[in-house]
């Protein structure tokens, strides 16, 4: 069973997460196999995002939700419990 949110279908718990929140997992999480550039690069980006979210989060509790799920992917929490962040 798919579950839509906004019109568009998630197929995984993770998708269903990703769209609920407007997080990107990979950026948080890092893909498999990655150079240690890479993850240098990814997490300086992540770590921008992470601070716009929670600055946006002081007046907007959708943001502040996102920030919250965003740091536990990046503190490496599983995404299926992520999500329960409060």
């Amino acid at each position: 069973m798919n579950t839509c949110l906004a019109g568009l279908a998630a197929c995984s718990t993770r998708d269903a997460a990703e769209l609920a929140h407007g997080v990107d997992f990979e950026l948080f999480t890092g893909p498999v196999g990655e150079t240690r550039q890479d993850k240098r690069a990814r997490l300086a980006a992540a770590r921008g995002v992470l601070a716009d979210l929670r600055e946006q989060g002081r007046e907007d509790e959708w943001s502040a939700r996102a920030a919250r799920f965003a740091a536990a992917l990046m503190r490496g929490r599983r995404p299926e419990t992520a999500g329960e962040v409060s």
